[in-house]
């Protein structure tokens, strides 16, 4: 692997990593893993199956080791708290 590749995947694990970062703030954890999970997953090819399972599995792991299990609450993110004030009103 030559240098320029190298160079070119390590900008597209940061740009990735970049993603998820934006979407932990905007939208929260709990969203944001299955979110990214299944765009990560399509954008390297992998099938829709296999992307929407997993998505769905990780989801429910957090869900269920951190606010069933430690009975703890996750990051909501900016988004999530005035969509819920805006449905209230």
């Amino acid at each position: 692997m030559d240098t320029a590749e190298k160079r070119k995947r390590f900008f597209d694990i940061v740009l990735w990593i970049g993603v998820f970062l934006v979407l932990i703030f905007a939208i929260g954890i709990l969203y944001a893993i299955p979110i990214f999970t299944f765009a990560y997953m399509r954008a390297k090819k992998e099938g829709w199956v296999l992307s929407l399972s997993s998505a769905a599995g990780l989801m429910a792991a957090v869900y269920l080791a951190f606010v069933v299990g430690m009975q703890t609450y996750l990051y909501e993110g900016v988004f999530i708290p005035m969509i819920r004030g805006w449905m209230q009103q």
